[in-house]
């Protein structure tokens, strides 16, 4: 009996004094995290521009941009039938315009998030140092993902993180309960 009272008194002492392995210094890890802003390309012009440069486009970002536009999107990849078409649509329907145009208001400024996201790629590579840090790209979902991976790249929906209250949400109609977990800080 006192064997039990004693292995009961000390375990949460034993775990209560340990260091916390998550606490680690990464100040000196280096990360070159690469953000690509793909909602500023597809959206802060002309979207007739954006088309028209598609080439330049799926040249430097044709592996991620397939499958944005294939999953995400679901309108298929640029070699598939209609895709211009449906890709013209998307980028000149009023409503994603007004989103994309809420989405760069209020990212203008990306700065704060990159250093946060480069400060967890230093952790990445604190645990992982042998992993390649993915390329990052930013872009208007029409609200179907969040965040969504591909072999070598993370693309984040800005559009899933405008805030508790953004008109949108409320329009979509997302409780409340998940609308207020769609800040920045939670992406």
């Amino acid at each position: 009996m006192k064997k039990i009272i004693f292995v009961v008194l000390m375990v949460p002492l034993f775990f209560g004094c340990s260091k916390n392995r998550l606490n680690v210094d990464v100040s000196d890890i280096e990360a070159d995290v690469k953000i690509t802003r793909l909602e500023k390309l597809m959206f802060e012009k002309d979207p007739g521009i954006f088309q028209s440069n598609m080439e330049l486009v799926l040249d430097k970002h044709r592996p991620f941009f397939d499958i944005y536009t294939q999953y995400v999107l679901k309108i298929g990849t640029a070699d598939s039938s209609g895709f211009e078409e449906y890709l013209g649509y998307f980028l000149t329907d009023t409503v994603i315009t007004q989103v994309a145009d809420s989405v760069l208001a209020f990212y203008n400024d990306f700065d704060p998030y990159y250093k946060r996201l480069v400060d967890g790629f230093r952790h990445y590579k604190y645990y992982f140092p042998y992993k390649p840090i993915p390329g990052i790209y930013t872009c208007v979902s029409g609200f179907n993902e969040s965040v969504f991976t591909t072999g070598a790249a993370v693309g984040i929906a800005l559009d899933k993180y405008l805030g508790a209250d953004c008109v949108f949400y409320k329009y979509l109609g997302i409780p409340r309960y998940k609308s207020r977990r769609m800040y920045p800080e939670r992406m």
